[in-house]
């Protein structure tokens, strides 16, 4: 009884276990202070010691959003594209935290090189009134039917037809079963290699790794959701930390209020302190610390050197909350 008491308060996170995310989301997690202890390789299961109740369970990337959904997984790390594109009517998952910083991509039309007069969107759907004319339908070769056709249709593309692929799309064109693709790319190497060109207003969607939850499950239970809450704000920590930097400076200032309004003016979400400093001298002293991302660390450190800023020091943070 007490082991079925246990299974039912712990957490699934579902990572995926090949592929481009595989190494990516064991890094992150790692780096985030959370890392993975998997004890063989072969198992599609594993602990993070430092978060006792969440359990790891790798999954193929096409498997992770139905997981979340069924409530085999209380959590999973996914690709925004996968989850757009699997994501089901029920609304059981909802996105947790929306960028991880990590499996940039996006998800792009290619269309031959030969087609020198198509170079934008707004040439695709003249070419597609052609093929209609023609008696012919513009095949596209993708694995992202759902989210190709409403860009499609959504930039005024009615014509045309999705072949749903799952092996190597880039070579479709050359081998006559598409005439062009949509397909993800991080760099867009692959389709120029292989005679592929992407076009202005052909990019569906700029995607990256996400954090999604089933809400309904975590919350109808107290040890979940703590577990749940305890791993998102680990998570949120590190993200918001590995963009910030925390920086400290003696002041010699008459009117600190009028620091803060100039600091204001050039930190887009100012966290600023001040409090006052033990001096020696009747001069009155005050310690600044202010949490800034790395474009304001220049400018502030300027601003705050005219200002007369001394003993000025910048440290890197692991984790803020």
């Amino acid at each position: 009884m007490a082991d079925k008491m246990t299974q039912n308060n712990k957490i699934q996170l579902a990572i995926p276990s090949n592929g481009a995310l595989y190494e990516s989301s064991l890094n992150f997690l790692s780096q985030s202070g959370i890392p993975v202890l998997r004890s063989n390789p072969r198992k599609y299961s594993a602990l993070i010691p430092n978060l006792k109740g969440v359990h790891i369970l790798f999954q193929r990337t096409s498997d992770i959003t139905s997981k979340v959904e069924d409530g085999s997984a209380e959590l999973g790390i996914v690709g925004l594209d996968r989850y757009l594109e699997l994501k089901g009517q029920n609304n059981n998952s909802s996105i947790l935290i929306n960028d991880l910083g990590f499996g940039e991509c996006s998800l792009l039309l290619g269309v031959p090189n030969s087609w020198i007069d198509v170079t934008s969107l707004a040439d695709l759907i003249d070419l597609t009134i052609e093929f209609r004319n023609k008696g012919k339908t513009l095949k596209i070769a993708t694995k992202f039917p759902k989210l190709v056709k409403k860009h499609l249709i959504d930039n005024g593309i009615n014509h045309f037809k999705l072949i749903r692929s799952d092996g190597t799309l880039e070579v479709a064109p050359e081998m006559g079963f598409a005439d062009i693709i949509a397909d993800i790319s991080s760099s867009g190497t692959t389709m120029r290699e292989n005679n592929l060109k992407t076009i202005k207003g052909g990019t569906i969607l700029n995607s990256q790794a996400i954090l999604i939850g089933n809400k309904k499950i975590i919350n109808s239970n107290k040890s979940k959701l703590e577990l749940s809450q305890m791993l998102i704000n680990t998570i949120d920590s590190h993200i918001y930390a590995s963009q910030s930097y925390i920086l400290t400076a003696n002041l010699n200032v008459n009117d600190t209020n009028k620091i803060i309004k100039k600091l204001n003016s050039l930190i887009i979400d100012p966290k600023i302190s001040i409090s006052d400093l033990y001096s020696p001298s009747k001069e009155k002293l005050y310690k600044l610390e202010l949490i800034i991302n790395k474009a304001e660390l220049l400018l502030v450190i300027n601003t705050i050197k005219k200002s007369g800023a001394t003993n000025i020091k910048v440290y890197k943070p692991e984790y803020l909350f």
